[in-house]
């Protein structure tokens, strides 16, 4: 399976009403994704104040899932939101559709209800069923029939419909700095979303030079983790492994629109295909980086809330280059490697072919 098809498959339903039959049937088709098998690959240095913490990692047989706040590049994770384009567009839209965002303010602020009197509320009600739910217009000589209908006089009827057409257009022009305070706050959702993501970072082979000069400094280990032991953990540990994407490199990272959303949200068009696509869109923006990036062949397990330790036993090889290979703490991962009947690999420099080569270990 292609990996788009895996990601426009997998959300099709929403995550948590997958039934067991569902995740056993995607990670299956993750499996297939997945490169060299089924195997990625993360990469460690020796030296780094975190080699403890993988160690435990290895030794307790967990995944460490960082908070996404922790990673390097502030750009990394996040809704790419362009704030001042989407201000701008939310207010020009408030402004041509008033009618629209005042009955969106009403339905959505119980507050606002309990403050007026039943006969308030009445007439707000009236005045809302007036909208046209295609443009948003609302035809003053049925609103006069309306509340006509309602029991007032002709006369009453259309006082007051010129009152409300009046307050409602004054009452949006007036308040545009309330509009502009409201949303900023709302735009606060995507530093709550970056906030409570969280990501393991691997990368799509042992072998990429780049990777082990950079993150493993030429002194360090890789880890391989074969998702095919996976099969035979329960259904809850394989569904928080199905959300694992191979990163997309972009030169300049595609936009995100909240204001789009909150249209949608406000003329009551958002179904239950708008908000998938909806999240389609934002797990895709947590998958993207920019090109800079691209050697490191990047796959991301993400996870939103929960722990940062999955409990899983995936491990299934030890890879160290030749030149940590006799420090203490390279003796301590191998013992480990030993005990846990994991492979063991070294990587040494051949001179005669002038690139590096991988060799078992020879106590295996």
């Amino acid at each position: 399976m292609k990996r788009n098809e895996y990601f426009e498959k997998l959300n099709k339903k929403p995550f948590e009403q997958l039934s067991n039959e569902d995740i056993n049937e995607l990670f299956n088709d993750l499996l297939n994704t997945l490169p060299n098998k089924g195997r990625l690959y993360k990469y460690r240095n020796f030296e780094d104040e975190q080699f403890n913490k993988t160690l435990d990692s290895l030794k307790e047989k967990y995944l460490w899932i960082a908070d996404a706040e922790d990673m390097k590049d502030k750009r990394d994770a996040r809704l790419n939101v362009d704030y001042q384009s989407d201000m701008m567009d939310l207010k020009k839209f408030v402004l041509e559709n008033p009618y629209v965002a005042f009955a969106s303010l009403y339905k959505n602020n119980p507050n606002i209800q309990n403050q007026l009197t039943s006969q308030h509320r009445r007439i707000i009600e009236i005045f809302i069923k007036n909208i046209n739910s295609n443009d948003g217009k609302v035809s003053f000589d049925n609103l006069v029939d309306s509340l006509n209908m309602s029991g007032m006089s002709r006369i009453e009827s259309n006082e007051m419909a010129k009152r409300m057409v009046k307050i409602i257009n004054d009452s949006i022009s007036e308040h545009t700095e309330e509009i502009e305070k409201s949303f900023n706050d709302i735009l606060k959702i995507t530093e709550r979303i970056r906030k409570d993501t969280k990501i393991f970072s691997m990368s799509g082979s042992h072998n990429n030079n780049f990777m082990w000069d950079d993150y493993s400094k030429g002194n360090g280990f890789c880890i391989e983790y074969d998702f095919n032991k996976a099969c035979i953990e329960k259904e809850s540990i394989k569904r928080l492994l199905l959300r694992c994407f191979k990163v997309k490199y972009y030169k300049q990272l595609k936009k995100f629109s909240l204001s789009k959303i909150l249209m949608r949200i406000v003329l009551e068009t958002a179904d239950k295909d708008f908000y998938s696509e909806q999240e389609r869109l934002v797990y895709e923006q947590m998958i993207s980086k920019l090109s800079f990036y691209s050697s490191e062949d990047e796959w991301r397990i993400l996870q939103y809330k929960g722990d940062n330790k999955l409990f899983v036993n995936i491990v299934s090889s030890i890879i160290i280059d030749e030149n940590g290979k006799e420090t203490e703490r390279a003796k301590e991962l191998i013992d480990l490697a030993r005990e846990n009947n994991w492979s063991i690999k070294y990587r040494r420099f051949n001179k005669y072919i002038n690139d590096y080569i991988y060799e078992n270990d020879d106590y295996q």
